[in-house]
């Protein structure tokens, strides 16, 4: 595997988040009230809230919150961001890579974020056995602690790989990281 596929989404993660501090966003969306799962209510909450992107490439989709700007790369990646109270910014960075990271090589990428393992636990989206990671994140590498959730989806001849990073002013949307991984849909 090459390790500029995992580490490429994380290098954008954190080059986003660091515009934040520079460039005057406005209007880019509201929190979503917490919840310890995704209930069937939380679920139909965030479904009223969302808009799907497909890729017209290779046919994935995601949901991403109403008010979120959202960039994409045919084939590759797609991007949705919003700032926090304090002013740095959440950012999830879906990516579609080549091959299948092994969740030794998950862990490395978040190791050199200097992040911390706190869960790993296996899922079932789209039908397939996902991998979702969630690590703490110190203050220096976002500007505030924060969470690095990372979701894996087998997709067969390519892997979704999701990369969140949440500061811990929106710890709320946790749960919208896991929204947007149990609603990704391979093409």
């Amino acid at each position: 595997m090459n390790p500029r596929s995992i580490a490429m989404p994380l290098l954008f993660a954190a080059v986003v988040l660091a515009a934040y501090f520079f460039i005057p966003w406005t209007d880019v969306g509201q929190a979503i009230a917490p919840s310890p799962a995704l209930s069937d209510e939380l679920q139909s909450t965030y479904d009223g809230l969302t808009l799907s992107h497909q890729d017209p490439v290779l046919g994935f989709s995601v949901r991403y919150p109403l008010g979120y700007p959202l960039e994409s790369v045919e084939g590759q990646t797609v991007a949705f961001y919003a700032s926090s109270p304090s002013g740095v910014s959440e950012m999830f960075f879906w990516s579609a890579v080549d091959d299948d990271p092994s969740p030794s090589e998950l862990k490395d990428a978040a190791a050199d974020l200097d992040a911390q393992l706190l869960s790993e636990r296996k899922i079932r989206v789209d039908g397939k056995e996902a991998l979702r990671l969630e690590y703490a994140m110190a203050a220096d590498q976002v500007g505030e602690p924060a969470r690095l959730i990372q979701g894996l989806i087998p997709c067969g001849n390519y892997s979704l790989y999701l990369s969140a990073v949440i500061p811990d002013t929106l710890a709320q949307d946790k749960d919208l990281a896991d929204y947007t991984l149990s609603t990704a849909r391979c093409g």
